[in-house]
């Protein structure tokens, strides 16, 4: 799916970095859309984590 920050488009995250709405907790790059229906993720979403 795509990210962005401040309009900026996101191309890499840290290997940590996953959506834990996703059932596998893929990284946000690496799902083709986003579980709860977002249409881009900016990382201020509450099921996004780099821990």
């Amino acid at each position: 799916m795509d990210m962005k920050h401040a309009d900026a488009s996101i191309f890499c995250l840290p290997e940590r970095a996953v959506c834990l709405a996703n059932d596998e907790k893929r990284s946000p790059l690496d799902i083709p859309e986003c579980p709860l229906g977002n249409e881009v993720c900016d990382g201020e979403c509450y099921y996004y984590s780099e821990e």
